[in-house]
């Protein structure tokens, strides 16, 4: 069972899914290529559907979780299939997406990851998703696992879940870095944590859990921003200092650092220590460069010596071990600063200029530790036109800090915050502190400035200082007093911020201090009840702010009690509530209660009992059908965003349902009930009911008879022997902006049933899949795949029949496929193997060449089978253009047009926007069976169908070959009568070869070669 809480733009198609339970396991690497994204699904997986004008199927990709459990997502981003670990079938799960990140977890996680011993990192499936986190995470799940002391047992049992590898051992956070399998994460979660008083917590020794994440270089700043040269003046160059360079490596051989690298070591796949990525070199040259090369580019710190550790690879990426790995080297090695310019770009003077300024403070004062460099450094900052929270206390100033010996301890002051209203606030003192670290006191003039949450001044009087003046006795300290006044806040609510700046001796001391003034906000507090009269032991209630203040909020409501409070700022929210009997066994019954529009302008209290839902309960004809998917869900619209609510179950069965508050009577709510179930092996119901409600329902109940069904029988087509194949069924209701759909693996060639529903003025989508095989990590491998295309409605007690991947496959032009041109990039979109039915997909390809001449000369070439992908750099001015492409794939994925070449010949030149060119294609209607084979021998009347430009009566001229000999062969053009030709179908287990001419009216030329179109039986 999965629970699911989304929020999309509107209007907006998207993709939901989830699938009841199957072993599964990690995304597997493909061929050489695909003509067109494919994907890979779990085995009877439940999926979502494709945007009705999709030109292509979407990429999938796969995650694991700690705990085991697999999650399919969709290019997007958005997750379509959920697969729990074995024995996790029954535990809840939700999905929540906020910050334009998706986070599915399940119920045992919720707690460790609130209280911060799990990093949400973890089951942040956006995160896992980026291609960088793929590929770190390619062969199993990395993580760092932090002890509580010795830990000796605990580190066995995280050592020797299934088929763990311990990657390193760090000592600075008493912590292993360990990559299990994704097959073993299940067991590696039971390692982790253990069960007490009926709740999961972490297990005996075990301290936190990191996902080990990827890091990239990041950029850098300059030296002469930053008062590098006065520092030098002033005899300071970090001599005597070690700087220890985490980052790409450093190039040692490099004029400017040939004598400055005194140690190196690798911490990553690559090589050795070499920088490959420049990354490194640039950091060191900045940090410790003399300048040998070009005095122009001298670093900060040309007296230092660089420590070399290689924490990114040859790419620019690594990982958290290997970066805490190599502090640790680091600090065994002698560093004194430690530089690691990771991450996202830097905000004002950090990264390699901080370590080296740092490198010339320690130089200057060799005694100084980390509290003492660091408030050197924040103190003598110079400002800039941002906030605290942008800018910290601003940026570094060298020049200034090698002349510091006053800093604030501690470097910034926080008044946390005052709830609203603020009538009632009081003033809040906190103490700024000076230390001297000099030989003579100081005195220092005080002054403070203050930004209100816009960015403009605070009002006279929000901070104060208690004194104009302090003196700071020679190795002492002295402080002021800071006062910050909310109630002056007027009418602006927020973060506001100051810097007290104290000028004396010479030197200037920058001190960051924020207040949180709390917007208008309120106490909430609900009260669950749960079946049996008590306070409700298991639920599960969020918050989700949809206008007002509280709008992109995601409010946990938690507490032990049954009863929670929690302080929501004013505005409209969504109340999503689960009160579960058995977190462990979800069939033993969940009552979904929700408030689908709840305006907080007051402290108020809601009572959530379990007590006023009613069961759900939706049938289908068959008795032998049996339930594998059910999937309630409710949508609000509020202004151009929607938000999706749900539960993903086995079944409906156990599911109780309740609306909790006022009718909405705007029409923004849409309510529906969608169901799946298996009717032997190769037939399945699918249906879907709903749309706009006044209020949600209480209980719900649908019998659906035959004659409320339409049945499609979709032929899954294959001609390569061994496949597998599926056809998934998303149905979709006006003003819906979710599908959720279901599909089971069955052999190809052959027929899937699918009886659907055809009321509430659903529209049904379907999808086909062709699939080798499983790799190795247990993921179906799928070689082809394709889309009906626009959503169709189903008329009741009739039935459709739907043919997918059957020769004769070739390209899709016209409509909206075929050639563009934008400005001055040109490219081909569309399908080159669409199926013959003219289903827009494709396949995975062993070869490709893509080609574009001007005026007969050659002008590029790429790999992109006109998908788009790699669009040609043209000249503004008129001229003929030629585009070619050949593609080639395997017998093993299909040996039917195992190869297409084809061309187009049209005049262009730059356009404002995207324009369509003049192209052509035909589409030869053979008639074949789901093997794409015919009887040998035999003669039939093929229908060719002109598309494109040459369409209908803009067609001067088609030409239309055969060979039996793979086109080495052609002959003479066939007759075409009344748009057909007479073919002759190839002998037993031969394959039958076209090639087309097309020329329009205006000139423009198109030929199209499809080799092996289909065989002889």
């Amino acid at each position: 069972m999965l629970r699911q809480v989304q929020k999309a733009k509107r209007p907006v198609t998207a993709r939901r899914a989830a699938v009841a339970a199957v072993a599964t396991a990690a995304a597997v690497a493909l061929a050489a290529g695909m003509t067109s994204p494919a994907q890979a699904d779990p085995d009877s997986t439940h999926t979502a559907g494709t945007s009705a004008d999709e030109v292509r199927v979407p990429v999938r990709h796969h995650v694991t979780l700690l705990t085991g459990d697999r999650v399919t997502l969709d290019s997007s981003g958005r997750p379509i299939a959920f697969d729990p670990a074995k024995g996790r079938e029954r535990i809840p799960v939700r999905t929540v997406q906020r910050d334009g990140h998706i986070h599915v977890v399940p119920a045992d996680a919720q707690r460790l990851i609130a209280d911060g011993t799990l990093d949400q990192r973890l089951f942040d499936v956006t995160e896992l998703s980026k291609k960088a986190n793929r590929t770190a995470q390619r062969h199993g799940l990395k993580v760092i696992v932090a002890y509580k002391g010795a830990a000796g047992a605990a580190k066995a049992e995280v050592r020797e879940a299934g088929g763990t590898k311990l990657r390193r051992t760090l000592k600075t956070l008493n912590a292993d870095a360990v990559q299990t399998p994704k097959r073993d994460a299940a067991e590696l979660w039971r390692a982790l944590t253990a069960e007490r008083d009926g709740a999961r917590t972490t297990a005996a020794g075990i301290s936190r859990v990191w996902l080990d994440g990827v890091r990239k270089a990041s950029l850098d700043k300059s030296v002469q921003q930053i008062g590098a040269p006065k520092a030098w003046e002033a005899g300071y160059d970090g001599k005597g200092v070690k700087i220890a360079v985490l980052d790409t490596g450093v190039d040692a051989t490099h004029p400017d650092l040939k004598e400055q690298v005194v140690g190196a070591k690798n911490f990553t796949p690559s090589p050795d220590t070499k920088d490959r990525v420049g990354h490194g070199t640039h950091v060191a040259s900045i940090a410790a460069g003399t300048g040998a090369k070009n005095a122009a580019y001298k670093g900060v710190a040309p007296g230092a010596k660089i420590l070399n550790g290689k924490v990114l690879g040859d790419t620019g990426g690594g990982d958290d071990s290997g970066i805490i790995a190599g502090i640790d080297w680091a600090a065994a090695e002698g560093a004194d600063v430690v530089n690691l310019s990771l991450g996202a770009p830097d905000t004002p003077g950090v990264d390699p200029l901080e370590a080296a300024v740092a490198a010339l403070l320690k130089q200057q004062h060799p005694d100084w530790k980390q509290p003492e460099l660091k408030g050197a450094l924040t103190a003598s900052t110079k400002g800039g036109k941002y906030t605290a929270f942008q800018q910290g206390s601003g940026r570094i100033a060298v020049d200034k800090a090698i002349e510091q010996t006053v800093i604030a301890d501690p470097v910034s002051v926080s008044f946390g915050t005052q709830l609203w209203p603020h009538t009632d606030d009081k003033p809040v003192t906190k103490k700024v502190t000076y230390r001297n670290l000099g030989k003579e006191e100081v005195t220092l003039d005080l002054t403070a400035e203050s930004l209100d949450p816009k960015g403009n001044p605070a009002p006279d009087g929000f901070f104060t200082l208690g004194a104009k003046k302090v003196t700071v006795p020679a190795g002492g300290t002295a402080s002021v007093d800071l006062t910050a006044d909310t109630r002056l806040g007027g009418a602006v609510d927020g973060a506001y911020s100051a810097y007290i700046v104290a000028n004396g001796g010479g030197q200037s001391v920058r001190t960051a201090a924020a207040v949180d003034r709390e917007v208008e906000s309120y106490d909430l507090t609900v009260k669950h009840i749960g079946r049996d009269g008590q306070a409700a032991k298991h639920y599960s209630t969020v918050l989700v702010g949809i206008s007002g203040l509280g709008e992109e909020q995601f409010i946990p409501v938690r507490g032990d009690s049954g009863t929670a409070t929690v302080r929501v700022p004013k505005g409209g929210y969504v109340l999503d509530a689960g009160v579960i009997v058995d977190p462990e066994d979800i069939t033993k019954g969940v009552d979904w209660i929700a408030q689908p529009k709840l305006d907080v302008t007051k402290d108020a209290t809601l009572t959530v009992d379990a007590r006023t839902a009613e069961p759900v309960d939706i049938s289908v004809p068959s008795s032998a059908a049996k339930s594998v998917f059910a999937s309630p869900s409710f949508e609000v619209t509020a202004g151009t965003a929607g938000y999706g609510f749900g539960w993903w179950l086995d079944s409906y069965t156990g599911l109780r349902t309740a609306h909790l508050g006022p009718q909405v009577t705007d029409g923004s709510v849409l309510q529906k009930w969608e169901g799946h179930w298996t009717k032997g092996e190769k037939a399945q119901y699918s249906t879907v009911a709903g749309g706009v409600v006044k209020k949600l329902a209480t209980g719900y109940t649908r019998e659906y008879k035959e004659a409320d069904l339409a049945t499609v029988k979709a032929g899954l087509g294959a001609s390569s022997s061994g496949k597998q194949a599926t056809a998934t069924a998303f149905g979709r209701l006006p003003g819906s902006f979710s599908a959720t759909g279901f599909s089971a693996p069955q052999k190809a060639p052959s027929t899937r049933t699918l009886y659907v529903s055809t009321d509430d003025k659903v529209k049904w989508s379907l999808e086909y899949e062709q699939r080798a095989g499983v790799g190795d990590d247990g993921w179906p491998i799928v070689d082809a795949s394709y889309t009906l295309g626009k959503p169709q409605a189903f008329a009741a007690g009739k039935t459709y029949t739907k043919t997918f991947n059957t020769a004769v496959i070739g390209p899709r032009v016209g409509g909206d496929y075929g050639v563009v041109r934008d400005g001055d990039k040109l490219t081909g979109r569309l399908p080159l193997f669409a199926d013959g039915k003219t289903h827009a997909g494709g396949s995975l390809y062993t070869a490709v060449k893509t080609t574009l001449t001007r005026d007969g000369t050659q002008i590029g070439t790429n790999d992109d089978p006109l998908t788009g992908g790699k669009p040609f750099t043209v000249p503004a001015g008129d001229a003929e253009y030629k585009l070619s492409t050949s593609v080639k794939r395997s017998v093993a994925v299909s040996a039917a047009s195992t190869r297409v070449d084809a061309s187009w010949t049209f005049r262009s030149k730059k356009t404002a926007t995207a324009t369509k060119l003049p192209v052509s294609g035909v589409h030869v209607g053979a008639a074949v069976g789901l093997d794409s084979r015919a009887p040998a021998g035999a003669k039939q009347s093929v229908p060719l169908k002109v598309t494109g430009a040459a369409a209908g009566a803009n067609l001067k001229s088609l030409h239309f070959y055969v060979s039996y000999d793979y086109g080495q062969h052609w002959g003479d053009p066939l007759k075409v009568t009344g748009g057909k030709v007479e073919i002759k179908n190839p002998e037993k287990g031969k394959a039958i070869s076209f090639h087309a001419k097309i020329t329009d009216k205006k000139g423009n030329k198109s030929t199209i070669s499809i080799y092996n179109a289909y065989y002889g039986k």
